[in-house]
């Protein structure tokens, strides 16, 4: 659910701050909210057709996630982990290997319509 907040704002630091907001609700512990943020973080450096190499690196610096495993290595035995360390770095991978063919339709005044409420 917090895609959207990646095509509501149009700069990255907006992006963390109302990511953070919409995982609070919810996911009120540190990696919750970590995981949010790098999800946000992803899907609005995809949308500014940041390579996905520039990707990888800005969710491995900026919230310490290993990246450089594939999918395919980490498949053998993998058991569902529910927290955010366990899906986020998996869910990264597999989705960098997926093409986008559409843009979700979400409009900025109805992010800010319901942010605000």
């Amino acid at each position: 659910r917090v895609s959207p907040v990646a095509y509501a704002f149009d700069d990255m630091q907006a992006v963390l701050v109302e990511a953070k907001r919409s995982a609070e609700v919810t996911h009120d512990h540190p990696e919750g909210i970590r995981g949010a943020q790098a999800t946000a973080a992803a899907v609005f450096l995809a949308r500014r057709q940041t390579v996905k190499s520039g990707i990888q690196s800005y969710l491995e610096q900026e919230f310490h996630y290993d990246l450089s495993k594939t999918l395919d290595s980490v498949r053998p035995g993998h058991k569902f982990d529910v927290t955010c360390q366990g899906t986020v770095p998996i869910a990264v991978e597999r989705s960098s290997k997926q093409k986008i063919t559409k843009t979700p339709s979400v409009t900025r005044s109805r992010w800010a319509e319901t942010a605000t409420h």
